[in-house]
């Protein structure tokens, strides 16, 4: 039986085999129309479906990357002004005596945002990640993932906190602010067919493999020590969405509008 030292670091070795290839894709933009997936991306699904959240020590070089991660929809990752995604056909394609998985690269992209926000995190995991593969320049040691992230003023006083629920699921909480104005949110989605209404009033998202539903969100203010109920809906104009109330909104308080992505 392994010792919990030698225990710990064989779980180190394999969680940076597997964080070096399965981020591999979203992390170098690659948009093709199929990719090899190795088994690793199963232990990630196996192990933790929680997201987690790795930091760019420079392991990814190109484009804007701010931090990448696994969701339960796919690889994701934090950029200046988008939450890009690439989503994986579930069902296996033989080429040439090769198992492959067809990907659908697609995004959300905060239209008119501050592109220099900043970012406060969340706790961060015990295992840390090192990244020794290719050129010695996008080399990284001891790189840290976090269980949330708080992307701070990426609208005029308006954080967006990004966090996992415990299926793998990504909720998102806007935040917004005195001072702010949740009109100034607009969230435009790249690369996917029209966006609709299901009947409930969520958002239906089609990707090539299978639809993706983005919940009504649960929105309130704390008044007087009460939390208070703020009924909001999607607004859809060209595949941009905003979000519309009715209810009266104190802008002297602090407006929380939780939507979930799943």
């Amino acid at each position: 039986m392994m010792n919990s030292s030698l225990l710990k670091k064989v779980k180190t070795i394999c969680l940076t085999a597997v964080a070096l290839v399965t981020l591999h894709v979203v992390a170098f933009g690659q948009v093709k129309e199929s990719v090899n997936l190795p088994i690793a991306k199963d232990l990630i699904k196996q192990t933790a479906r929680r997201i987690e959240f790795i930091e760019n020590k420079g392991q990814w070089n190109k484009g804007d990357i701010r931090f990448c991660g696994y969701s339960s929809i796919g690889q994701m990752a934090v950029r200046s002004n988008e939450l890009t995604f690439v989503t994986t056909n579930p069902n296996e394609v033989i080429t040439e005596g090769k198992t492959t998985h067809e990907i659908h690269k697609w995004a959300m992209r905060f239209q008119g945002n501050n592109p220099n926000y900043k970012v406060e995190h969340g706790s961060a995991f015990e295992t840390k990640r090192n990244y020794m593969v290719g050129e010695a320049s996008t080399y990284a040691t001891n790189v840290m993932a976090y269980d949330e992230l708080k992307l701070i003023n990426i609208y005029n006083n308006i954080d967006l906190r990004v966090y996992s629920q415990p299926n793998g699921d990504m909720e998102m909480d806007w935040i917004v602010k005195p001072g702010g104005n949740y009109n100034d949110i607009d969230v435009a989605f790249i690369g996917t067919d029209k966006i609709e209404k299901n009947r409930d009033g969520s958002l239906k998202i089609p990707l090539e493999f299978k639809n993706i539903n983005f919940n009504i969100p649960e929105s309130y203010q704390i008044q007087n020590g009460i939390k208070v109920q703020k009924k909001f809906n999607f607004q859809i104009v060209d595949n941009h969405v905003k979000l519309v109330t009715t209810d009266k909104i104190d802008n002297t308080l602090p407006l929380i509008i939780d939507p979930v992505l799943n």
